[in-house]
């Protein structure tokens, strides 16, 4: 087993209740999701951005998934245009959008939070369970989510003296993945 590794993709975050990367920003703006993630007028910040720019519907009741640009695409435009300092669009400066930038990430990640919570049953951790038993776990994930993240951790968390967290292979700067010292598994996140 010491050569086996893991490999996530988006099939695997769909499987556990997770949102493919198409279904986020149509997810996001639901009324009953949206109302649980607002935070600093950050849905509201973007939504505006996507209506102006992206000729989305004013209401969120008549839109539907083809409505809302391809979120690659989107973090893709807006990067480009805060690294060339240009505008996107008549109304969003290179200023305005470094806080579209950061609304857009609040709301992948507030999404992906709020799915979390209401995961049933986590097969990532039944994987790791079937698969490593008493061993090191690792696992490579093409994915947004921090599912993997969360099933490692609670898989180490029984069965390692050393350490609760995975080894990403990067420098990660939280208080709490610092402070734990060492680390038990490795998991490389691609994205």
């Amino acid at each position: 087993m010491d050569r086996t590794a893991l490999i996530l993709g988006a099939g695997a975050t769909k499987a556990c209740g997770g949102p493919l990367t198409n279904e986020i920003l149509p997810e996001a703006f639901k009324p009953a999701v949206r109302a649980k993630m607002r935070r600093e007028n950050y849905d509201t910040l973007l939504n505006r951005f996507l209506v102006e720019n992206f000729h989305v519907p004013t209401s969120a009741t008549s839109r539907k998934p083809k409505h809302y640009p391809a979120l690659p695409l989107l973090i893709s435009l807006i990067d480009t245009a805060i690294d060339r300092k240009q505008p996107l669009g008549p109304r969003s400066s290179s200023d305005q959008l470094v806080d579209v930038r950061e609304a857009l990430e609040y709301i992948i990640f507030a999404l992906l939070d709020y799915k979390l919570k209401i995961i049933k049953r986590n097969l990532y951790l039944e994987a790791l369970e079937k698969i490593y038993g008493t061993e090191e776990p690792k696992a490579i994930s093409l994915n947004y989510d921090i599912i993997i993240d969360n099933a490692m951790a609670q898989f180490n968390q029984n069965r390692s003296t050393v350490g609760r967290f995975p080894s990403y292979g990067c420098e990660i700067r939280t208080k709490a993945y610092a402070s734990s010292g060492a680390y038990y598994g490795k998991l490389l996140k691609l994205h």
